[in-house]
């Protein structure tokens, strides 16, 4: 099997102030100039799937100033997400979504619930 390398300079840099799109667009090129479209479209592939904002998923918090503590509230959204990530390795299906959105999640009946329903639909028991 082919070793895969990424050259320096290559992957996706959140430094860079350009869209991903745009950062693609430049890796293709870059690829290109060293060899042939599928070369740079190869490069381009690499350099997104080796990117951290890929790989990971990443919570910011919010704009500073409104964290005095390091502990902050979150909104429903939010929770929906972190919830089914944390108990299901997937974002929130439709029915989290929905309470999120209307805002009930973060009513602890209803989030109590959530919690014992999560579980069950991991082994397919419900739509998603």
């Amino acid at each position: 099997m082919e070793e895969i390398s990424i050259p320096p300079g290559l992957s996706l840099d959140a430094g860079d102030d350009r869209p991903p799109s745009e950062q693609l667009r430049h890796r293709v090129q870059q690829g290109r100039a060293d060899g042939s479209f599928e070369h740079g479209v190869e490069m381009a592939l690499r350099a997104m799937l080796t990117s951290p904002a890929f790989l990971f998923r990443i919570e910011r918090e919010p704009e500073s100033g409104a964290v005095k503590s390091g502990a902050y509230r979150i909104n429903d959204l939010e929770l929906a997400s972190r919830l089914a990530f944390f108990l299901w390795s997937e974002g929130p299906d439709d029915e989290l979504l929905a309470l999120a959105e209307s805002n009930r999640l973060s009513e602890q009946a209803v989030y109590d619930q959530q919690v014992e329903r999560i579980p069950s639909a991991q082994s397919g028991t419900i739509d998603k």
